[in-house]
């Protein structure tokens, strides 16, 4: 979801969802909920929120800094398969 100005917790537009997140984007805030380094949990969190927001979709950070999803996941195997 996005907003030209910043939304409080518990805003009615969030659904009852409780763990939302922002950042702002230009001069955009946008809103996440279910952040993890698991994308299984996220992907799994990804389709629960879409009962409420069906065109939620899948996002991804490091260090704060958004970056593409699929080098997010290639991330997130590499770590996986050296435990």
């Amino acid at each position: 979801m996005t907003s030209d100005r910043r939304l409080k917790a518990g805003d009615p537009r969030f659904k009852g969802l409780t763990d939302v997140e922002s950042y702002k984007d230009g001069r955009v805030w946008k809103y996440t909920v279910g952040a993890s380094a698991d994308y299984n949990a996220v992907n799994r969190r990804r389709r629960e929120v879409a009962a409420k927001f069906p065109e939620a979709f899948i996002i991804a950070f490091r260090d704060g800094e958004r970056i593409d999803v699929q080098a997010a996941i290639q991330e997130f195997k590499q770590r996986k398969n050296k435990k």
